[in-house]
């Protein structure tokens, strides 16, 4: 049985506070008791479990880049963390990707981008190159080792999807793919 972030990090859920929008003192959805006190004030925060579909879509990809995260170390990535995920995820294996895109896309302040890329780049995994469209530029790509990384990444991609595939069935996965294609192409709901 796959644990859910709720069982990992030990927090409360709507499954471990009795029925959906009741906590196990009876509070409401608001995190008002009978005696109108806040309990979400006063430090109970089982009220304030999401119960919502962005929390679901969440906790699985958290757990599924969990077990990226584990696979590609035992493949002899020790350098992989959560932390190089936010750049390698948007780094265009192609051609490599400006900094500066990186920074736009990952979220990231410039310093913290700097710094994983200066991570990367002392593993190994990717180099910075100049810019030929700016010569204050620099374009980080990955290196050989790099795209060796990148292709045993595919292939555990794909067992861990074969493992969701056991899980869910062929029907289910197909029809989970349907619904987050659905979901990203109409840019959301």
């Amino acid at each position: 049985m796959v644990k859910t972030i709720d069982e990992k990090m030990k927090r409360p859920s709507s499954a471990t506070t009795g029925k959906a929008g009741t906590g196990k003192d009876g509070a409401d959805k608001d995190g008002a008791d009978k005696g109108g006190t806040d309990k979400a004030a006063s430090g109970n925060t089982t009220e304030l479990s999401p119960d919502h579909i962005g929390w679901l879509i969440w906790q699985a990809a958290f757990l599924w880049k969990d077990a990226y995260m584990a696979a590609m170390q035992e493949a002899g990535h020790d350098w992989y963390s959560k932390a190089q995920s936010n750049i390698t995820a948007f780094l265009d294996p192609r051609g490599g990707t400006p900094q500066k895109r990186l920074v736009e896309r990952s979220g990231l302040t410039k310093q913290a981008v700097q710094q994983l890329v200066d991570d990367l780049e002392a593993a190994g995994i990717v180099q910075r190159v100049p810019d030929p469209g700016d010569k204050r530029a620099k374009i980080i790509r990955y290196t050989d080792k790099g795209k060796a990384a990148l292709r045993d990444g595919t292939r555990i991609k794909r067992r861990i999807e074969a493992r969701m595939t056991e899980s869910l069935g062929e029907a289910g996965i197909k029809q989970l793919r349907a619904n987050l294609s659905r979901i990203i192409e109409s840019g959301f709901p």
